[in-house]
């Protein structure tokens, strides 16, 4: 996230939590934490506290913890998406390499089986 992404989301805390300071030592601490992980993320996070009714703001750290998960999850789920559609574009065998595949399954069987 960019500090300047950062301190939209400080501006958003300190609008819902009057209480939370906002001065250069705090951005600059918000920034460094909450510099690893996606705007989107740490924005749904703080809408998420909001909306629970917490009194207290949440920390940085808070923020950072749960969108770290939160981003965590997107990339899992952007992965299984990925491997879904890789495995949508692969190749069936054909007709000739099914009829190839099950003659060697039987002749292996034929071989192991019992006489």
């Amino acid at each position: 996230m960019e500090e300047s992404e950062t301190k939209q989301i400080l501006l958003k805390v300190s609008a819902i939590w009057s209480r939370q300071p906002t001065d250069d030592v705090v951005q600059a601490e918000w920034a460094e934490c909450l510099s690893r992980v996606s705007f989107k993320a740490a924005l749904d996070v703080v809408r998420g506290y909001r909306d629970q009714g917490n009194a207290e703001p949440p920390t940085c750290g808070q923020i950072y913890r749960d969108a770290w998960d939160a981003d965590a999850r997107a990339e899992r789920y952007r992965r299984q998406k990925q491997r879904q559609i890789e495995d949508a574009n692969f190749e069936r065998a054909t007709p000739e390499q099914m009829a190839r595949i099950r003659k060697l399954v039987a002749d292996s069987l034929n071989k192991v089986a019992p006489k």
